[in-house]
């Protein structure tokens, strides 16, 4: 899957702490992005959530705001899982879809994720990026699999 530049919200974002993804997308003055094709985000684990201490807690939020210093940020699209639902479903590979609603924007001109993690040690390793719903039905994600000897 080719993936634009722009819409790459973090790029193999090493995350031990909650924080906002590396990138902003700026909608500019065309806040329509939500008109048309739905799009959704798609967060792919990297490096598995860890869980060995039963405590960590993991969520997901897209946020909007009008500036990318995100002041004010609205949540429009939001997944949280416990130290169970991380196990089973935040493994080496895996990949997490939220929808993003048709008026996404509405006001504000940018778009980020907000990571946060709880508990004594948690750390995850992700990637994700805005796409239309449709590139994703197709889209497959693999393990790394490779041995630099």
């Amino acid at each position: 899957m080719i993936i634009d530049a722009q819409a790459l919200l973090s790029s193999s974002q090493a995350l031990v702490a909650s924080a906002a993804s590396t990138n902003v997308y700026d909608a500019s003055s065309e806040r329509e992005i939500g008109i048309g094709e739905p799009l959704c985000v798609v967060v792919v684990t990297k490096v598995a959530a860890k869980v060995a201490v039963t405590d960590e807690t993991y969520q997901v939020d897209v946020q909007v705001d009008a500036a990318d210093t995100f002041g004010s940020p609205r949540t429009v699209a939001s997944r949280a899982f416990t130290n169970a639902q991380a196990a089973a479903e935040l493994t080496l590979g895996s990949r997490l879809i939220l929808d993003l609603p048709a008026d996404v924007a509405g006001n504000e001109r940018c778009v980020r994720l907000y990571y946060t993690l709880g508990g004594a040690l948690p750390t995850w390793t992700v990637t994700s990026f805005i796409v239309p719903r449709s590139f994703v039905e197709a889209f497959v994600t693999y393990p790394d699999a490779i041995t630099i000897a």
